[in-house]
């Protein structure tokens, strides 16, 4: 038996029980809202299309946004590393000091930019396209925690599902249909905090040295 999308409401049902309605067909659950719509006023396809377009990115959509949880995770490291190094500069003689304050500056200053990044990614900026992918092409470098994950954050962004969910069309069609949230698996869960833990891990092999020798 041949399945169909219906163009309304997404669900797949036989197509023999598709109910024509003007030149679309919409499933018997969505007949009286498509009605509706008509006698509204409304352009019930185009709304419908909206729906359509969203449902079949919504996963990407909400992979794209679990980046920006990532840079604002490196955005705090870079800012805790910020507070490391600040004692150190004023321990050492004034020639001595300008070093780890300098490094303690770069490290405010990225974390600054991160921050940033993870709204943009958050709120699907088309701008944070440039940035994010030149971070993303040098922590390839990190092999091999750091090449898995920004090889994944290309993919996300460069696909052809990444391009259309940083579109103007599709920022539109989130404004339509602010209804529609993406409820995750708990697989895609599992590795979004498996991803976290091994950031804090390198976090804290970095930070519990630096403590160390400080004290």
């Amino acid at each position: 038996m041949t399945t169909i999308e219906c163009p309304n409401c997404g669900k797949r049902i036989p197509d023999d029980q598709l109910i024509p309605i003007d030149a679309t067909q919409v499933c018997p659950l969505c007949r009286e809202e498509y009605l509706q719509r008509i006698k509204e006023g409304l352009n019930p396809e185009h709304q419908a299309g909206g729906h359509h377009l969203r449902r079949i990115h919504l996963k990407h959509e909400a992979s794209i946004r679990s980046v920006g949880y990532l840079y604002f995770l490196s955005s705090i490291t870079l800012f805790v590393m910020m507070v490391v190094l600040i004692p150190a500069s004023f321990s050492e003689t004034e020639s001595q000091g300008l070093v780890p304050l300098a490094i303690a500056l770069f490290y405010l200053g990225f974390s600054v930019v991160m921050f940033f990044m993870g709204l943009g990614i958050r709120k699907l900026k088309r701008w944070v396209r440039v940035p994010a992918t030149i971070l993303a092409c040098l922590g390839l470098l990190s092999f091999p925690v750091g090449t898995l994950i920004n090889g994944y954050i290309l993919s996300l962004i460069w696909s052809a599902k990444g391009k259309m969910v940083f579109s103007e069309e599709y920022a539109e069609v989130i404004a339509k249909t602010p209804d529609m949230k993406y409820k995750g698996t708990n697989a895609s869960k599992v590795l979004l905090i498996l991803v976290v833990v091994i950031l804090l891990l390198i976090l804290a092999s970095i930070l519990i040295p630096s403590l160390m020798t400080a004290q």
